[in-house]
């Protein structure tokens, strides 16, 4: 491990407008003093997302009001600019051509009514770029040795658009040769998360909230000591905090409870960002922002030492429902055949899949024109597609669903329609099917009592 290299990631809200760079600028110089960091930014705020909205309107042909969402981002990154690195002429005409990339972007989409998810993974990647163009001038200009990187050159990606896989082999050799001459030299590499490119250079992005991803890749590629997420919450919660304000921090978890919790619906890291680190044994750490001198949550390898009792309660209000009733003339087999081969072949990971005689079910990660992509599956029988069930997950190395604790959680939840209990593969997480309007209702309940009634481990 190399015990001398810190990766550090700073997501969109911890740098939504001037005064929250001032705050992590505080952290990095800090930091840099003790040891050697790569540094990983989001786009700023919520860009990601309105870039995809203006890419969608001009798509169906409302260009006026996608040019608005596109001004509406563009000014507040010059406000940004101004504030950060008042008169900086070339800044402010970088900004501005890529205002006018975009914008070319955009009048393609309309021209054609479409937009393809090439086309979108082209469009989102100015979000990075633009952040870290000017993090990376403002940063200079506050005496960090930082070196600007376009990230499509470190990382070579399949052609899967939108939810792209990097080769590790190419893209580490990249990652090596590149950044271990400039921390040799001292310097601070600024590098975008998310994006990518395929081997003819066709941009690509990790899907959202893809930085930690990049982040976790870099830290793994270079054998990095730690991979820092720093968030504006102070850790994993026990539960969101916005539905149950005494849900506390949890101190530890293993890299698969981690990966659990993110796969079924908690927010703090992308999906797939234990994966590169966890190879290798290196400590994910989600850092509280507005609290630096916390620890926050440390993401590694060993056994729970809370075996058997939950860590954390997640869900998701609006999954989707695929179910697919065969025609006569097909057997169960080939039916089962048929949808796992489409959602290999997708990369779709169902959050819970049963087969009758007839028909398979399937609650799924509600994605971006997933219902579209399943449409080949009507060719085998009738296809529907609902989102009235919300799941709710419990999480922890051990659990056992027959258990006391878990059996008086359920006699407190029986005036509510629960339409399945699934354990899963391993005994890491129970998940539980209700109507989507309980869903905040049934978490409240399962909350109180782990954490509160029983001591829930922190």
């Amino acid at each position: 491990m190399n015990t001398s290299l810190r990766i550090m990631k700073f997501g969109g809200s911890s740098i939504r407008d001037a005064d929250a760079i001032h705050n992590v600028i505080k952290i990095i110089k800090f930091q840099s003093t003790q040891i050697p960091m790569v540094l990983v930014f989001s786009a700023i705020g919520k860009t990601t997302s309105q870039l995809l909205h203006a890419g969608q309107l001009a798509a169906s042909g409302n260009m006026d009001n996608a040019l608005k969402v596109i001004k509406t981002i563009f000014n507040h990154h010059l406000e940004i600019a101004n504030e950060l690195i008042p008169d900086d002429d070339n800044l402010i005409a970088e900004l501005i051509r890529k205002h006018s990339k975009i914008d070319s972007l955009l009048e393609a989409f309309s021209q054609i009514n479409d937009l393809s998810l090439k086309s979108q993974d082209n469009l989102l990647a100015y979000g990075e770029l633009m952040s870290t163009q000017i993090i990376n001038r403002y940063f200079e200009k506050r005496g960090l040795k930082t070196i600007l990187l376009d990230a499509r050159e470190l990382f070579v990606t399949n052609i899967q658009y939108t939810r792209a896989e990097p080769y590790w082999e190419q893209s580490f050799q990249r990652i090596n040769k590149t950044l271990l001459p400039l921390l040799k030299n001292g310097q601070l590499p600024v590098i975008q998360g998310f994006i990518g490119a395929t081997k003819t250079g066709e941009t690509t992005t990790f899907g959202f909230e893809g930085s930690d991803y990049t982040a976790s890749l870099i830290g793994a590629a270079m054998n990095a000591l730690a991979i820092d997420v720093w968030k504006d919450v102070p850790g994993v919660m026990t539960t969101d905090p916005e539905l149950c304000p005494d849900a506390n921090v949890i101190s530890s978890l293993s890299y698969e409870e981690a990966a659990a919790l993110t796969f079924l619906g908690a927010k703090v890291l992308h999906c797939k960002t234990l994966a590169p680190a966890q190879r290798n044994g290196i400590p994910v750490n989600v850092r509280p922002l507005n609290e630096p001198e916390n620890r926050g949550t440390t993401i590694t390898s060993g056994c729970s030492s809370d075996n058997g009792r939950v860590k954390s309660i997640t869900y998701k209000r609006n999954p989707l429902t695929m179910r697919l009733t065969s025609h006569s003339n097909i057997l169960p087999h080939q039916l089962f055949h048929e949808v796992s081969s489409l959602f290999h072949n997708l990369q779709i990971q169902p959050i819970l899949l049963t087969l009758t005689e007839n028909r398979i079910t399937a609650i799924l990660n509600n994605e971006f024109q997933l219902q579209d992509r399943l449409q080949d599956l009507s060719e085998w029988g009738d296809l529907e597609f609902n989102q009235h069930t919300g799941t709710i997950s419990l999480v922890g190395e051990g659990l056992c669903s027959f258990d006391t604790s878990m059996q008086k959680a359920m006699n407190l939840l029986k005036d509510y329609n629960i339409s399945f209990i699934s354990s899963g593969a391993s005994p890491m997480q129970i998940t539980i099917g209700v109507d989507k309007d309980d869903v905040d209702s049934v978490v409240k309940i399962l909350h109180s009592h782990f954490f509160e009634q029983n001591g829930g481990v922190l």
